[in-house]
């Protein structure tokens, strides 16, 4: 079994391998992480303070969906 990497991070850090054309370029992974840690932010009510909490979970989300999809 490989490891995962647990840590956020940031979507400028990614590198994607151009021939697999499942992947999303470095822009499409940003606009992902930002509609998703802006439902997290709706679903608590854009109560202010976890904003930051809101786009690392996104990000963790998105570059793992991302992850499992070029595994399959």
């Amino acid at each position: 079994m490989s490891k995962v990497r647990t840590e956020a991070v940031p979507v400028t850090e990614i590198s994607l391998a151009s021939s697999d054309m499942s992947l999303c370029s470095g822009e499409d992974l940003y606009q992902m992480v930002a509609e998703a840690a802006y439902y997290r932010a709706e679903q608590r009510g854009f109560a202010p303070g976890n904003e930051m909490d809101d786009w690392l979970e996104a990000e963790q989300d998105v570059l793992s969906s991302q992850s499992q999809q070029a595994q399959s």
